[in-house]
């Protein structure tokens, strides 16, 4: 329909005007792969930050933790707690 040629303008024109480039973050906040999940879990759970990118040593990319990542460690908890004496991370 007409509404659907409408976005697919839209998306035509926002591709043009702004590339990633222009909206994308670029003073991020990175962590190790040896962060401490609670500071990890701090910085998610701020509300500030909605994934942090995991870098090693010379600021390659490892990977990436998301707020969702640590919604679905929390809801894992009661049986990592069963399976375990002591949370890892204590």
């Amino acid at each position: 329909g007409e509404h659907g040629h409408d976005e697919a303008e839209l998306a035509a024109f926002l591709d043009r005007r702004f590339p990633i480039s222009q909206v994308m973050a670029r003073d991020l906040v990175t962590i190790s792969p040896s962060t401490p999940i609670r500071k990890a879990a701090a910085l998610l759970s701020g509300g500030t930050f909605h994934a942090l990118p995991v870098v090693d040593g010379d600021g390659d990319l490892l990977g990436i933790v998301t707020s969702s990542d640590y919604l679905r460690l929390l809801a894992q908890l009661p049986r990592v707690a069963e399976d375990s004496p002591a949370p890892p991370w204590k």
